[in-house]
C-alpha cells in the first residue's frame, strides 16, 4: 500500500513538473524591466510577472461566435508561437489566442510557445530558423509544412485568420 501511495505521489509531481515550462525571468539591463526568456506553456502565464495583462485581455476578449463554431469543427493543428512578455502586441494577442483555443475545444499544449528576448532569440532555440522579425509570430503546420503565419498583428481578428490558415 506504501508503495501505491509513493507511486502515486511520484506521478503526481512529475505531472507537475513536465506542465510546466522551461524559461526563466530576466532583467533587461537597458530599461530594468523584467520578462520571461524560454520555452513555456499556457498555464506559466499565471506567473506574477504576465498574470495581469494575460488575464485582462483574455477575459475582455469576445471572439466572433460564428467563426468559432466553424473552428470547433476544424482539426486542430499545431503550431509554434514566438512572442515577447515585453511587447504589447504579444500581451495583446497571444491571450486572445488562448480563448480561442480554449472556446474552440482545443488543447493549449498542442502550441510550443517561446518567449523571446529583445533581440528575438532564445538560448537553444534556432529561431533565425524561423525568420521571426516581429512578436507575436503564430506559426502553423499541417506534419511538417508550414500552413500559415499571423505575424504580429492579425489581418482580420486571430479567429478569422486562424480559421482562413487551417481550413485550406
Amino acid at each position: 500500500m506504501k508503495k501505491l501511495f509513493l507511486l502515486s505521489v511520484l506521478l503526481f509531481v512529475a505531472a507537475i513538473v513536465s506542465a510546466q515550462g522551461t524559461y526563466e525571468i530576466i532583467t533587461d539591463s537597458a530599461g530594468g524591466k523584467t520578462f520571461m526568456v524560454g520555452q513555456c506553456k499556457k498555464i506559466d502565464f499565471e506567473n506574477e510577472l504576465c498574470s495581469s495583462w494575460f488575464f485582462e485581455e483574455y477575459n475582455n476578449y469576445n471572439p466572433d461566435p460564428a467563426i468559432i463554431a466553424l473552428l470547433k469543427e476544424q482539426v486542430p493543428v499545431p503550431g509554434l508561437i514566438f512572442l515577447g512578455t515585453w511587447c504589447s502586441d504579444s500581451q495583446r494577442e497571444v491571450p486572445r489566442f488562448f480563448k480561442i483555443v480554449e472556446l474552440a475545444g482545443w488543447c493549449p499544449d498542442n502550441y510550443d510557445i517561446y518567449c523571446l528576448d529583445r533581440k528575438k532569440s532564445v538560448p537553444g532555440v534556432d529561431v533565425a530558423a524561423y525568420n521571426i522579425e516581429f512578436v507575436p509570430t503564430f506559426i502553423f503546420f499541417d506534419g511538417e509544412s508550414e500552413l500559415g503565419r499571423i505575424i504580429e498583428t492579425p489581418t482580420t481578428t486571430i479567429e478569422g485568420d486562424v480559421l482562413k490558415i487551417i481550413s485550406h
